[in-house]
């Protein structure tokens, strides 16, 4: 009975935290390899207008970052409190069955 909602609220927790470490890890990703493409074809880049759009490339990734994750920050709070809410709501959920059937 009180297993079930805790899974639940359980799993609706590590779902909220693996959504965020998906989304450093996939900015830290593609942070790194556009650096590092930068430093190894910087020689390249410096003969033709492609630095350019390596460098814009590499400010819009960062500013990207930052807005997504000001935006996360704001809804976290929301989906956290969507815990103990859910918690109670399965636990009241639980006892209720749990009357109707030793009744």
């Amino acid at each position: 009975m009180s297993q079930e909602s805790n899974n639940a609220s359980l799993a609706l927790f590590k779902e909220i935290s693996r959504s965020y470490a998906r989304f450093h890890l996939f900015f830290m990703i593609l942070g790194t390899v556009e650096l590092t493409s930068f430093l190894l074809f910087f020689s390249f880049f410096l003969t033709s207008s492609l630095i350019a759009f390596a460098l814009a490339a590499i400010v819009f990734t960062v500013f990207s970052y930052f807005v997504l994750l000001f935006y996360f920050q704001i809804r976290k709070p929301e989906l956290l409190q969507k815990l103990p809410d859910q918690f109670l709501y399965e636990r009241q959920d639980s006892e209720k069955k749990k009357r109707t059937y030793t009744s």
